[in-house]
């Protein structure tokens, strides 16, 4: 998770706050070896999978 934490007049939040996300998110791109990655879950089920069951 990346937080980002500044300060700025009420007015201007939401059209700073996307300027700086934009910014940040186009020097992310310019790098091919870094990759985003996000929250996941698997389940395993080995019966479903025709594996042996636990013991």
């Amino acid at each position: 998770m990346l937080t980002i934490r500044y300060i700025c007049h009420a007015r201007s939040r939401r059209g700073s706050e996307e300027e700086i996300w934009e910014k940040i998110l186009n020097r992310f791109a310019e790098n091919e070896d870094i990759d985003f990655a996000y929250p996941t879950t698997r389940f395993y089920d080995n019966l479903t999978e025709g594996k042996q069951p636990n013991k």
